[in-house]
């Protein structure tokens, strides 16, 4: 019995090793497909939204060096985060408007479906041509439509 115990105990190192190793590159570099001609989503891409609630926008970089070069920005539910890429940080207020472009789900993940939304902010000015996505926005309501979540979005 000590065997088969010591024997399982050594599967599991392994598999735990393997699962590491192999999801390593997929936790470094999101790649994202576009999926907006979906029927599931097809009817949010142009639609307006006004924010209810504060939310947080953050520049993000991809440089290891953390230059101030924002290579993305991400609309994030206030207060926010404070992670080592943010390079930038700024407060969005209840009335924010902005206009979905894009539904992205994430083609590298291997755990979970990562979505984002890709939108213009149209109530700030931002660098132009930097992508800017929301994630954890979207929710279905009781008749499975999709849409951004009513706690912070209303249709504009």
């Amino acid at each position: 019995m000590k065997q088969l115990s010591g024997c399982l105990y050594g599967f599991c190192i392994f598999f735990f090793f393997i699962l590491v190793i192999t999801s390593i590159p997929g936790c470094w570099i999101i790649n994202y497909q576009d999926i907006s001609s979906d029927v599931k989503y097809a009817h949010l891409i142009g639609t307006q939204y006004q924010s209810l609630q504060k939310l947080r926008i953050q520049g993000r970089t991809w440089d290891t060096g953390y230059r101030k070069k924002i290579d993305v920005y991400s609309v994030v539910k206030y207060p926010g985060s404070s992670e080592h890429d943010i390079i930038f940080s700024k407060q969005l207020k209840p009335g924010s408007i902005i206009k979905i472009n894009a539904i992205l789900q994430c083609s590298n993940c291997l755990f979970g479906t990562l979505m984002a939304v890709r939108i213009d902010l149209l109530s700030e000015e931002l660098e132009n041509g930097i992508p800017i996505r929301m994630h954890t926005m979207l929710v279905e309501d009781a008749n499975g439509q999709t849409m951004l979540d009513p706690k912070f979005f209303r249709k504009y």
